[in-house]
């Protein structure tokens, strides 16, 4: 039986029309848990067939190892999650036998600790063919209780590619424009390189059955809208695809700025799936001004950042790399810059020390103008010789804006990322920002 489990650092409803969300029909256990199903709803009529049951389990300690799936109080089976991460999701596909009635839960588990979620009732139907709310179908009478028809046990098998598979891939150019652009660049171009990490060969795409990139359009103010893109096969280990992403973006966001956060996703022809960690592009709308959403030095959470895209293959990829670069921010040219002209430094200058074994595939500087409502300002860092990364920010081009002529202060922020994803930063304080009154 094929399952599939991803984590999210945000919660998704891919329920029929909502999700049961914790104070709507979710349990809360002992401790800080709290457990819920986002499909199927209580009350909702599901087709006799394959059908995906998913939830969500939070936990301020961020310490649950698993959820559980169970139906009619047998358990059908149990997905490890990342117990580092306060908010976790799973799905496991439930395949019922007969219709009828069922109570499907979802069981939150830390060591020995279960905590149930509310049951969903649901009907499981041979008259339907999809999900919909609202019990009416006849075979949910007196039929009886719908089996939950536990998984098999099945003779060991060869293991899928796609659990020995990794990617190098990424996403340009960043940031991507949308809105009444002149001339800014208004496509985004996704690449993926699939290699065996036992071989460090191409995966043949004979083995491949289809490739995807899941993008998602967001913005700190809650809207968001998911989507996906089908990467084909450009030989060698290599698939690619773009879009403009205007369309898509005006639907989301209406105006503003935002991020597009991005993941790819691999089905074998065997059956197995492997998704990768996800990155981010910077979105801007035309004509305003090219703040990212991050506040970095504001309390917010840390940016990160997307590779470009990997070149197509020509020989055989190295191995996969998963240690971040080596990092330091070895400078910082003041602690007290002014705008307006007259009393002092206009401009800061931020050096780091950058080095990875398998290549530095981006340094940026994050500028935050704590206290504005403004996100962070990236600012590309360069080489200068001797793994040395160098970015400047003009703080009397942006302070005026942001502060009005009244002191303030600028957190900065140093991130590296190499070729392979692994991501390094480091804080580089804060700095004051004065008005000098001319």
């Amino acid at each position: 039986m094929k399952t599939k489990l991803i984590n999210l650092l945000a919660v998704v409803c891919l329920a029929l029309s909502a999700c049961t969300m914790p104070g709507s029909g979710g349990e809360t256990g002992s401790g800080a848990y709290t457990v819920w199903i986002d499909q199927p709803l209580s009350g909702a009529t599901v087709p006799l067939g394959p059908f995906a049951l998913k939830a969500h389990a939070q936990n301020t300690d961020g310490s649950v190892q698993a959820i559980e799936f169970e139906v009619n109080g047998i358990l059908l089976g149990s997905m490890p999650v990342d117990g580092s991460l306060p908010l976790v999701y799973a799905e496991f596909e439930w395949n019922p036998s007969v219709p009828g009635m069922a109570e499907v839960r979802a069981v939150a588990v830390r060591g020995g600790q279960r905590d149930p979620s509310a049951a969903a009732q649901v009907c499981v139907s041979g008259m339907v063919k999809t999900a919909s709310l609202g019990i009416e179908a006849a075979d949910c009478g007196d039929e009886g209780t719908a089996a939950a028809q536990p998984p098999e046990e099945k003779p060991t098998e060869v293991t899928p590619s796609a659990l020995t598979l990794d990617f190098k891939f990424g996403a340009s150019p960043d940031p991507v424009y949308y809105g009444a652009c002149a001339s800014e660049p208004q496509t985004l171009n996704f690449e993926a390189v699939l290699y065996d990490t036992q071989t460090g060969n191409p995966v043949a795409s004979s083995q491949v059955s289809s490739v995807n990139m899941h993008y998602v359009i967001q913005n700190t103010g809650g809207a968001r809208g998911e989507f996906l893109l089908n990467l084909p096969d450009a030989s060698g280990g290599l698939y690619r695809n773009s879009l403009n992403i205007n369309d898509k973006a005006l639907s989301t966001l209406g105006s503003g700025n935002g991020i597009i956060e991005y993941w790819v996703e691999v089905l074998d022809t065997g059956g197995g799936t492997a998704a990768s960690p996800h990155l981010t592009v910077n979105l801007m709308n035309c004509g305003q001004q090219a703040a990212a959403t991050s506040t970095k030095g504001a309390g917010a959470p840390t940016p990160t950042f997307s590779a470009p895209p990997p070149p197509p293959v020509t020989n055989t990829p190295p191995k996969a790399d998963t240690t971040p670069p080596v990092f330091d921010v070895t400078s910082v040219s003041a602690f007290d810059v002014y705008y307006i002209t007259g009393c002092g430094a206009n401009t800061i200058t931020v050096e780091a020390y950058v080095t990875d074994d398998s290549g530095v595939g981006s340094v940026n500087l994050i500028v935050s103008y704590i206290g504005s409502g403004s996100g962070g300002i990236f600012v590309s860092m360069t080489p200068i010789g001797g793994n040395i990364y160098r970015g400047t920010h003009d703080v009397g081009s942006q302070a005026y804006v942001m502060f009005g002529g009244v002191n303030g202060q600028v957190g900065l922020y140093v991130e590296a990322q190499d070729a392979f994803g692994n991501v390094a930063g480091e804080d580089g304080g804060t700095i004051n920002v004065l008005y000098c009154p001319g």
